[in-house]
């Protein structure tokens, strides 16, 4: 079988996460590599700017991530859940919410 080579330099190919850990392990992985850059875009489109960026619209500044486990079904997510400070509201990511698509579990992790 030929091994599938392409990298990105954030997050590991999902078909070799697969074809390395199998589908029960590899599931869970591939959820983090997706999950974990989503929650820093929506957390830069909360800010209205990306990290270390100026700007007059800003909506105050980015302060690290937050090391969180979640258990869901397709197995243990090792999360780095985006945090902000000083900001209008506080920042929630979409995907951990009520009524996103993701496992219910991961919103009652995260409360």
């Amino acid at each position: 079988m030929t091994r599938h080579h392409q990298q990105n330099t954030q997050t590991e190919c999902p078909i070799n996460l697969v074809l390395e850990h199998g589908l029960a392990e590899g599931l869970p992985q591939i959820a983090e590599t997706l999950i974990n850059p989503a929650m820093l875009i929506e957390r830069s489109a909360h800010l209205r700017a990306d990290r270390y960026e100026r700007s007059e619209g800003r909506n105050r500044y980015a302060n690290g991530l937050k090391d969180r486990s979640f258990q869901n079904t397709v197995g243990p997510l090792a999360l780095r859940v985006p945090q902000t400070r000083e900001s209008d509201e506080p920042y929630r990511p979409s995907m951990l919410e009520s009524g996103s698509r993701l496992d219910r579990s991961l919103k009652s992790a995260y409360s």
